[in-house]
């Protein structure tokens, strides 16, 4: 092979290598910003999806907080709203009827003592014991222990099972608490033991809805009927 030819083969060749060369360095050059494109594309990506996943979580619990927070203080407002019934002046037991209470029960506990006392001597006698009567009705102590006893019987017996005395069925009255319903056993006895208190009755002069024995244990003799009536406007659906 002549001289001009191999020095035209080596020229050829030198151009097409530079010509790679320069390709590749080319694409490889263009291939960068490509890259660092999709690199920033991906870190973009996957920042928005941990902004959308952190804004998500945010909503869920402002969401929760905007559905807790109504209902504890709606709560609130109901307890805060809720009433509970009183019993009023209105539905209070008249004078008339606390007086004929008065002389119903008074006359069942003469009676009753009566009757026990007879009862009593009976016993006494048929035991050879002739002194029990004639020492009854001459000693005012033990008159007044044997009545007292009879008494507070009466009253706790019958206003703790049925808040009301026989006076008090007959008036249709009752004894309640401040909410209307029936008084424990330990306010019927302290409410009894105030009975004992000497012309507790004149306190009515006073007040002629409520005596010394209501207000100390802090009870009170309503109407029956009438308070019926009110709990059920009050309480409608029951």
């Amino acid at each position: 092979m002549s001289k001009e030819k191999k020095e035209c083969i080596q020229e050829s060749s030198i151009r097409i290598t530079t010509a790679i060369i320069s390709a590749a360095n080319t694409s490889w050059i263009i291939s960068i910003p490509k890259l660092v494109l999709r690199l920033e594309t991906k870190s973009i990506s996957k920042r928005s999806l941990r902004i959308q996943a952190i804004k998500a979580l945010i909503n869920t619990q402002r969401s929760h907080e905007i559905s807790f927070w109504p209902t504890k203080r709606n709560s609130s407002m109901e307890q805060n709203n809720r009433k509970q019934f009183e019993v009023t002046e209105e539905i209070f037991a008249k004078l008339g009827q606390r007086f004929l209470n008065w002389l119903v029960d008074t006359t069942i506990l003469i009676v009753l003592v009566l009757i026990l006392m007879m009862v009593i001597d009976s016993i006494a006698k048929s035991y050879g014991n002739k002194q029990l009567m004639p020492y009854l009705l001459l000693n005012p102590i033990g008159q007044y222990t044997f009545v007292t006893i009879v008494r507070l019987a009466y009253y706790i017996s019958f206003e703790t099972l049925f808040a009301q005395s026989i006076g008090k069925m007959v008036t249709k009255t009752m004894v309640v608490e401040k909410n209307g319903e029936r008084p424990s056993h330990e306010v019927i006895l302290i409410r009894s033991l105030c009975r004992l208190i000497p012309l507790y009755e004149l306190s009515f002069l006073l007040n002629p809805t409520r005596g010394w024995h209501d207000m100390i244990s802090k009870t009170y003799v309503v109407d029956k009927r009438e308070l019926e009536a009110r709990k059920q406007s009050f309480h409608p659906s029951k």
